[in-house]
């Protein structure tokens, strides 16, 4: 190593042993003091070729080992070799939807992502890379201590596939995402965080600081992560600088034809930007935006970046919506979507979400995709309601549905073999994946709100939020302070229904109709044998109730056609009860339902919930049902 190496190296270790990272930039300095701890910065310089779709860059990479162990290697992802054959897990995940996408695998298609250069403190290491699939390993020229930081200089080349889902190509549009070589995340321990990538399950990263110049041809604009510091043109390229803090990630969007439309609330500047021919909806989204932007900042916490940014994805680039990142997410919205259909409105609510759970507290979405995604879900019913009242999801009268009902009209039964709290690449599928990732633990949050409120359910989000933002908090964390608020009335409810296979099922299981019977015997009292004539104008029914799994007390109304009701509950420890009433011969039992207000809806089949000797119309689906099933398919897809 040269002098002028030494030199470097020893002012780049002074200033971040002193708790500065050395990325941040004095001029652009958002946060005083951070809001994280910046345990890593990236430092990248980028030329996209649109024509090759390949990527040139550069990058820095500043580490501080926050470990109690002295690590000896590192491990980064390069995330879009999962794009390289055919034979990868994440081809064999999304291979139904690359056929509906009718996107071959072949040499135009393929993505990558390689390591050319690559040096450590100056020291080349590039002969101890190990690659396997999307991670790659490799040695430190010496051991890096607890409290030591270091510096990795990359050189890569990244080509973007063809879009099938989250990142690359389509036409000219450019979805540039998980497209760096980028570190995993260092446990106490001393053991990385770096799992393959694939389908299900999403990203695990530190937060840090990212410094990142983007070089695109002239006429392409650069929509990213962070505030835009300078915008250039130089041989006909236009160059943009973008910066960022306390952020664990970096996405941008390149493409010839996007128009934006602006609005500053607050101290942030919220953009959309659209697609050509979607001006009518993209006035739809950044009403969705302004109104979910407020509610979090009032309910939850203030959101403290300058900038957010809905990016409105051509059609042909659909495999991108509906995705978060820092600062930024991605839309679904076609032009031909009528204003009764809330899908635009709702993905920009559900991404935007995921500002606050995941973006600003960085949990686990690989070991742990429930706790942003199952809890984000809720989020975006509860605030669905909040802005668009009932229908807010359908608002056509035949068809009213809210984003809740989506969710209630599913297939549970995959959940007797899958629960939420199991790693994303041990799911069968995509489908069971999102039924215990997302559905089944909004369904949980739901009905617990229907049992302690609305207010208390939303203070519960805003302490978890508060506590441990940008802390990577776990299910744990979660559920202690959920607890904690709850009194550990539901403790066994959340642990049943988190960490197992378990989802309940409560049941109207049988309904008789005898006629009273007379009575003949000793009767002790009377020390006498005694007889009853024939109550032949009396009759008695008997309606047995069934819970499974469900350590909740669950009301039942029985409703008579004289007008009357009899109303009780099964208790918490109750897994069946018998009801018998007596009544006139000529009164008949009209309905017996189970939950008749309906605020227990983690029950597997509710087409059992009721009994009625006017038709069993809840064994029928129903025209809005259907019409949510078909809709729930298609989210499956995506």
């Amino acid at each position: 190593m040269n002098k002028i190496a030494v030199g470097i190296v020893g002012v780049f270790l002074a200033v971040s042993v002193f708790g500065q990272n050395p990325f941040v930039q004095e001029d652009a300095r958002t946060f005083t003091p951070p809001l994280s701890p910046r345990t890593v910065g990236y430092r990248i310089s980028a030329k996209l070729d649109t024509d090759s779709h390949i990527i040139a860059g550069k990058e820095q990479i500043y580490f501080l080992n926050t470990s109690n162990k002295s690590i000896q290697s590192m491990q980064v992802h390069l995330y879009l070799n999962a794009f390289a054959s055919n034979q990868t897990p994440m081809a064999r995940e999304i291979a139904p939807l690359r056929n509906m996408l009718k996107v071959p695998v072949n040499r135009k298609t393929i993505g990558y992502c390689r390591i050319l250069h690559l040096t450590v403190n100056f020291s080349s290491v590039l002969h101890t890379l190990e690659v396997d699939n999307t991670v790659a390993t490799f040695a430190l020229p010496y051991p890096l201590k607890p409290g030591e930081s270091t510096l990795i200089e990359i050189e890569f080349e990244t080509r973007l596939p063809r879009l099938v889902i989250r990142s690359g190509y389509a036409g000219t549009f450019h979805m540039i995402a998980q497209w760096f070589p980028k570190l995993g995340v260092l446990g106490q321990d001393g053991n990385w965080d770096c799992p393959q990538y694939g389908g299900n399950g999403e990203f695990f990263s530190d937060f840090g600081v990212y410094d990142v110049a983007f070089n695109v041809p002239e006429g392409f604009y650069v929509v990213a992560t962070g505030v835009k510091q300078q915008e250039t043109t130089a041989n006909h390229r236009n160059m943009f600088h973008f910066y960022a803090e306390d952020v664990h990630d970096f996405v941008a969007a390149v493409w010839d034809q996007f128009k934006f439309r602006k609005k500053t609330v607050g101290n942030c500047e919220l953009t959309v930007a659209y697609a050509p021919g979607h001006e009518a909806v993209s006035l739809r989204e950044m009403d969705a935006l302004e109104g979910t932007f407020n509610w979090y900042n009032t309910h939850i916490g203030s959101y403290p970046y300058s900038a957010y940014t809905v990016i409105d994805t051509p059609f042909c680039a659909i495999g991108a919506s509906g995705m978060e990142y820092p600062m930024v997410s991605t839309g679904f919205a076609l032009k031909l979507f009528p204003k009764w259909f809330r899908i635009p409105e709702e993905t920009v609510v559900h991404e935007f979400g995921h500002s606050y759970f995941q973006g600003m507290l960085a949990s686990n979405e690989f070991t742990e995709a429930w706790l942003d995604e199952g809890i984000n879900t809720y989020m975006t019913a509860l605030i669905m309601e909040d802005l668009y009242g009932k229908c807010n999801f359908n608002a056509l009268p035949r068809f009213c549905a809210s984003s809740l009902d989506r969710m209630m009209n599913s297939d549970y039964s995959a959940l007797r073999y899958q629960k939420p709290n199991q790693p994303a690449n041990t799911y069968a599928d995509r489908h069971a994946y999102a039924q215990a990732s997302y559905n089944k633990v909004c369904l949980l949050l739901k009905t617990l709100e229907n049992i302690i409120g609305k207010e208390e359910m939303t203070s519960i989000m805003k302490d978890y939020f508060s506590q441990f933002r940008f802390e990577h908090p776990t299910g744990t964390d979660f559920l202690e302070i959920f607890n904690s608020h709850t009194n550990n009335r539901f403790a066994n409810l959340m642990d049943t229904m988190i960490n197992s296979n378990s989802f309940p099922d409560a049941a109207v299981l049988r309904v008789t109709r005898n006629a009273n019977p007379s009575f003949k015997g000793f009767v002790p009292e009377r020390v006498a044998y005694m007889e009853t004539p024939d109550p032949t104008n009396t009759v008695r029914f008997s309606i047995v109730l069934v819970k499974e799994d469900l350590p909740l007390p669950v009301p039942y109304r029985l409703t008579f056609s004289d007008g009357s009701e009899v109303n009780g509950e099964l208790g918490i420890l109750d897994s069946s009860k018998t009801v018998t009433v007596d009544k006139p011969a000529n009164v008949r039992l009209v309905e017996a339902r189970i939950d008749p207000e309906r605020k227990i809806l983690i029950d597997l089949n509710r087409s059992n919930n009721r009994y009625s000797t006017e038709g069993n119309a809840s064994r029928r689906m129903g025209s809005t049902a259907l019409f949510l099933a078909i809709m729930e398919l298609s989210f499956y897809v995506f």
